[in-house]
Protein backbone atom coordinates (compact mmCIF):
# COMPACT_ATOMS: atom_id res chain seq x y z
CA UNK A 1 0.00 0.00 0.00
CA UNK A 2 2.82 2.43 0.83
CA UNK A 3 4.36 2.08 -2.65
CA UNK A 4 0.98 2.87 -4.24
CA UNK A 5 0.81 6.09 -2.25
CA UNK A 6 4.33 7.05 -3.37
CA UNK A 7 3.45 6.52 -7.04
CA UNK A 8 0.16 8.38 -6.89
CA UNK A 9 1.80 11.17 -4.90
CA UNK A 10 4.55 11.55 -7.49
CA UNK A 11 2.12 11.58 -10.39
CA UNK A 12 -0.08 14.15 -8.67
CA UNK A 13 2.47 16.77 -9.74
CA UNK A 14 1.39 18.11 -13.14
CA UNK A 15 4.90 18.26 -14.61
CA UNK A 16 5.80 14.76 -13.50
CA UNK A 17 2.56 13.40 -14.91
CA UNK A 18 3.15 15.21 -18.21
CA UNK A 19 6.65 13.74 -18.43
CA UNK A 20 5.27 10.28 -17.69
CA UNK A 21 2.69 10.66 -20.48
CA UNK A 22 5.36 11.95 -22.87
CA UNK A 23 7.63 8.96 -22.20
CA UNK A 24 4.75 6.54 -22.79
CA UNK A 25 3.71 8.29 -26.00
CA UNK A 26 7.19 8.41 -27.54
CA UNK A 27 7.76 4.62 -27.60
CA UNK A 28 11.54 5.12 -27.72
CA UNK A 29 14.46 5.60 -25.40
CA UNK A 30 14.69 9.18 -24.19
CA UNK A 31 17.56 10.98 -22.56
CA UNK A 32 17.30 13.46 -19.74
CA UNK A 33 18.22 16.12 -22.29
CA UNK A 34 15.32 15.06 -24.54
CA UNK A 35 12.90 15.50 -21.67
CA UNK A 36 14.47 18.80 -20.58
CA UNK A 37 14.19 20.18 -24.11
CA UNK A 38 10.59 19.06 -24.50
CA UNK A 39 9.47 20.70 -21.27
CA UNK A 40 11.78 23.71 -21.23
CA UNK A 41 13.42 22.72 -17.97
CA UNK A 42 17.03 22.33 -16.90
CA UNK A 43 18.37 18.75 -17.23
CA UNK A 44 19.01 18.63 -13.48
CA UNK A 45 15.34 19.31 -12.88
CA UNK A 46 14.42 16.61 -15.36
CA UNK A 47 16.68 14.16 -13.52
CA UNK A 48 15.08 14.99 -10.20
CA UNK A 49 11.58 14.70 -11.58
Amino acid sequence: MNSVLKVTGALADATRYSIYEYILKEHRDLTVQDIANQFGIHPNVARFT
